[in-house]
């Protein structure tokens, strides 16, 4: 089990992360998203990144209707990329905004290893983890920030410009 704020090396080149939701069925479909956002050693989105970049070596899948898999392809990450934070949210254009915990537990697993969400899922937004590089090594950091008032509360926190929306995201 992982609990908030731990840390760990990522040894394999390629990280898996899978995202599996209880009740994906309780919100309109497409409402409930997960995105990525890119992050310099300022902790600033790069400058030149705008909503229609891809972020090389990311991809996210669609595995079933309550699993999904984040792959990260630590070599593919550009070196000016620090921090990949990883964005649960229940927001979409033109959709109501829902509190996230309409889905009952989400959770990632990392490794074998479980990092339960459920309690902070009473909001619109929850950070759940962060990889980032600590001198040569990947490492990952498992956050479960709650924030009620959704991605606008993230872009103030992350001092992320409120018309960029970051485009690296898949609904769920």
């Amino acid at each position: 089990m992982i609990i908030k704020g731990q840390r760990f090396d990522l040894l394999n080149r390629k990280q898996v992360v899978d995202l599996e939701v209880e009740k994906p069925e309780n919100i309109p479909e497409g409402t409930l998203q997960i995105m990525v956002i890119p992050f310099e050693s300022s902790n600033k989105v790069p400058k030149n990144w705008t909503p229609t970049d891809t972020i090389a070596g990311i991809s996210i899948t669609k595995l079933a209707v309550d699993r999904f898999r984040i792959i990260v392809d630590m070599a593919a990450i550009p070196c000016f990329i620090h921090t990949l934070t990883t964005i649960i949210h229940a927001e979409k254009t033109g959709m109501m905004r829902v509190n996230i915990q309409n889905v009952g537990n989400i959770f990632f697993r990392v490794n074998n290893a479980l990092f339960d969400l459920k309690e902070y899922t009473n909001g619109r937004a929850i950070v759940a983890f962060s990889i980032y590089r600590r001198d040569l090594t990947w490492r990952f950091r498992a956050i479960g920030e709650t924030y009620q008032n959704g991605l606008e509360d993230i872009y103030q926190q992350y001092d992320i410009p409120v018309h960029l929306a970051p485009h690296q995201r898949k609904n769920i």
